[in-house]
């Protein structure tokens, strides 16, 4: 078999596919979830990009999670079908991804460092959030209520 035919371009795809299922299993049970959480935030399963929680995500059930796990990474592994053309778009992600990184401001990325590594509460999440905005710190109270009424309207529990 020849990497570059159409069948050596599907084994391809279908690595990207199984490493792109793993790294999202483990993004959405990592410790940067769980802290995102304690904000009323989550990972999306898709994009893996930040999303408001509602309660609809806390109360659904098991198997409604599974079902739908599986079926966006079903649809997604029908992708592999395509051969190269999966692999270049996901290729393409991928770099789009680390450059959208890259350029993020020091301060920034020492506060995802810490999302990811530290068990942080409430309001270590709200101060560092409160620092990246440049907020003065008497208004910290403010923003944490903010935050909390947020998650109220979402029908969220509070930290």
């Amino acid at each position: 078999m020849d990497i570059f035919s159409y069948e050596g371009g599907m084994l391809v795809a279908f690595l990207i596919w199984i490493y792109s299922v793993v790294i999202s299993l483990v993004n959405i049970n990592s410790q940067f979830e769980r802290n995102l959480n304690k904000v009323g935030m989550r990972l999306s399963w898709v994009s893996l990009t930040l999303k408001p929680m509602d309660d609809s995500d806390i109360n659904r059930p098991w198997y409604i999670s599974i079902l739908k796990y599986a079926f966006i990474y079903g649809v997604s592994l029908l992708m592999v079908l395509l051969s190269w053309v999966s692999v270049m778009l996901s290729v393409g992600m991928i770099i789009y991804q680390k450059s959208k990184d890259s350029g993020a401001p020091k301060e920034v990325r020492g506060f995802r460092w810490k999302l990811r590594n530290y068990e942080m509460s409430f309001d270590e999440i709200v101060k560092e959030m409160e620092k990246l905005k440049g907020a003065n710190p008497e208004n910290f109270e403010d923003a944490k209520n903010e935050i909390r009424e947020s998650m109220r309207e979402r029908g969220l529990p509070t930290y």
